[in-house]
Formats: C-alpha cells, structure tokens, sequence
C-alpha cells in the first residue's frame, strides 16, 4: 500500500486517572483509572487511519509487555507501522489526571521514544507520501532533537511538505520552544492551541515558522492564518468526555483532508469535526 502521510513521534500507553472531587493531597481521592494507547503521533496516525488514508507511523516501542500490546493495539486498516523494538528499555508511558471538566494534566515517561534515529523511517515511504507530521515532544527533546532535523532534512530533500504539532505549552518554555521550530523553519503547516501560541510569542512572530499557522481553540473558532488569507471555522457543540486527542484528532483530519485537495473552509471543517470527535470519547482516540 502507498503511504500518504507519515507520523513520526511518541507511542505510549496511557493511564487515566478520571476524578469528579478536588484532589486530595496526601490523602485519598476517589477516581476511574483505565489504561489506553496513547502518544501524539500516534494518536493523529489512528485517527487519520479511520478516514480511509493509508498512513504511516513511526515510533520507539520497548522490549516488555507494554510493547507488545501497543503493537496489537495498533493492529488497524490503513495503518503502516515501523515500531522499532528497543532492547531493555521499558516502552513509554503517561499518567494523566483528568478532572470534571474534561481537561487533562500529564505525566510523560517517554521510555524507549528517546532512542528515535532518522533511520527508523523506512526509506520507500519519504518517495511515496506527501507529508511528514512531527510531534514537537520528539523535536524538544534533547535525546531525539537532532534525529527529527535529520528526518525533517530528508522529507524536504524527497519534496514532502512538512507539518508539525509544536506539543504543550510546558516543553515548549522548557526547550526554548521557539528556536528549536525555527532551526528546522519554514514548515508547512503548524498546528497550535491558545496556550502553547501565547509561549511562542505574537502571530506575526509565530507566523514566520510556518507558511500555515493552524489556531486550534478548543469549542471556540479554529483559525488556518497564511500570509493573504485567514479562515475560520466554529466547530459543533459536543458533550466533552475528556481533552485528551483533541488536537491530534483535529491534526490528522485537517492533513488527510490537505492530501484530498478538499477547499481550505472544508478543510478546517473537517479538523473540527474529527477533533469534536475525539472529545466525545474516552481517551486519546478510538479503539
């Protein structure tokens, strides 16, 4: 099968830690714990897979038990995997705690993902797709920081365009958030919420990283800002289960949308709609 998109980032497994009441420091608070796949590449590479896209992902995956449900979780139509098995190291992992109204705070073990190289790419996918999608945790760290340039360099190389999620706002002030998305500059497109745009500074300045600035504002308008147009789209009121995916949802609808050639106001139609989705449910996306 031809791959049309690349995800190239995080693979986790997830645990959700649902609490209705204040958290109870020291003491005990009442929860829902589950545990589900998870990982912002990942996610987006799900969620793109269900819109009848050949897409391809690529990832770290460790040598224990965790790994190996990944791989059969990831068991899916039009999903293409280069997992790359990384000997004694514990596949990664996040505890989210997620409150009543559905926002989400993480806790990221990343595990084998640090061991990411620019050969776990499989070289006949840079000649079949059209994008390559980053994970900016992937960008942002220091272990994998200069195997994303690597990866990014050979896309262009191979005429791909080039996107990426620039992550959460706290890596972003950690990791000189800003400057690392700069060195690999112009992207294509690149994908923000409210809170990671206000770290990286104004639209202008944000705007000079990317040909396309994609605004993701959860319930209220997305914006898709280039250098002559801005368009809007309101996305459906849904009743929210919980946050987690959202973006990466909306992510991968908008870029499965890109390769259809769909008009821009359908295409950010369309980053809503599957991002409305993702909130509907449980998790980070769908089983």
């Amino acid at each position: 099968m031809t791959v049309k998109i690349i995800f190239v980032g995080d693979v986790m497994q997830d645990i959700l830690i649902s609490h209705k009441e204040k958290i109870a420091f020291g003491s005990d608070t009442q929860a829902n714990i589950k545990m589900q796949g998870g990982g912002s590449a990942t996610n987006a590479a799900v969620w793109a897979s269900t819109l009848n896209t050949e897409v391809g992902l690529v990832a770290r995956i460790g040598d224990d038990n965790a790994g190996k449900i990944i791989l059969e979780e990831l068991n899916k139509p039009n999903l293409n995997l280069n997992l790359v098995k990384t000997e004694n190291v514990s596949s990664g992992s996040c505890a989210i705690l997620i409150d009543a109204t559905g926002e989400r705070t993480m806790f990221p073990d990343p595990g084998a993902n640090i061991f990411l190289t620019s050969q776990d790419v499989p070289k006949e996918w840079f000649k079949q797709a059209e994008i390559i999608h980053i994970s900016a945790y992937s960008l942002l760290r220091k272990n994998t920081k200069n195997a994303i340039g690597e990866i990014i360099e050979i896309a262009k190389d191979n005429g791909l365009k080039t996107s990426v999620d620039v992550a959460s706002s706290q890596p972003l002030i950690d990791n000189d958030g800003f400057n690392a998305l700069k060195e690999l500059a112009p992207w294509d497109y690149l994908f923000a919420n409210k809170d990671e745009a206000e770290v990286l500074g104004d639209i202008t300045k944000i705007k000079s990283l990317s040909k396309n600035l994609i605004l993701k504002q959860g319930s209220k308008e997305s914006l898709w800002i280039t250098d002559n147009t801005e368009i809007k789209d309101i996305p459906d009121k849904v009743e929210v289960v919980d946050l987690i995916g959202a973006g990466d949802a909306f992510a991968a609808g908008f870029l499965v949308s890109v390769i259809s050639k769909d008009k821009p106001q359908i295409t950010l139609k369309k980053a809503n709609q599957l991002g409305a989705k993702a909130v509907s449910i449980s998790g980070a996306r769908p089983l």
